[in-house]
C-alpha cells in the first residue's frame, strides 16, 4: 500500500482537549527511525563480548522463543530511537506553538512516552491488519 498523508488524531488523556495527530511513516522513514536503536543494540553487543555472544547463540530454539516472549511488548518499542519518531510522526497537534523539531523537543516526558507509544501502536495495528486482509494466493506466479 501507497502511503500518502495517511494521518490520525489521538486525544491526549492527561490534557484533557489537547490532542496530536500522527502522520503513518513509510518504510524507509521507519528505517531511519530504527538505524539509531540498531547503532547502539551493536555497541553494546561488542561491549559484552564474545563469550556472552556464544552463550546465546548456543542457546536452543525454544529457549530463544522464551526470552523474546519474555521480551514482550517493549520490544516493539525498543526497536525505535523515540525522538527520531516523534520528530517523523508528528504532524499536528492542538497546542498553541507549532510543530516545529524544537517544540517537539520541548514536549514533556509524559506526554512524550504517551504520543511514542501511540505511534508504536499506529504501526502494529497497522501490521496486524494487513496480516488479516491478507490471504494466500491460488495464482500461480509468472516471470
Amino acid at each position: 500500500m501507497l502511503i500518502c498523508d495517511v494521518t490520525e488524531r489521538f486525544p491526549i488523556p492527561h490534557e484533557p482537549g489537547e490532542w496530536v495527530e500522527l502522520r503513518q511513516l513509510g518504510y524507509l522513514a521507519l528505517q531511519k527511525c530504527a538505524a539509531p536503536k540498531e547503532q547502539e543494540a551493536l555497541a553494546k553487543a561488542r561491549a559484552l563480548g564474545a563469550e556472552f555472544l556464544n552463550t546465546i547463540e548456543q542457546l536452543s530454539a525454544s529457549e530463544r522463543a522464551k526470552v523474546e516472549e519474555a521480551a514482550g511488548e517493549s520490544e516493539r518499542a525498543a526497536e525505535y530511537d523515540q525522538s527520531a519518531m516523534l520528530l517523523a510522526s508528528i504532524a499536528a497537534w492542538s497546542y498553541e506553538e507549532r510543530v516545529t523539531a524544537e517544540n517537539i523537543g520541548r514536549l514533556d516526558k509524559r506526554t512524550a512516552d504517551f504520543i511514542f507509544g501511540r505511534c508504536i501502536a499506529f504501526y502494529e495495528r497497522d501490521e496486524s491488519a494487513r496480516a488479516k486482509d491478507s490471504s494466500p494466493s491460488t495464482l500461480p506466479l509468472t516471470e
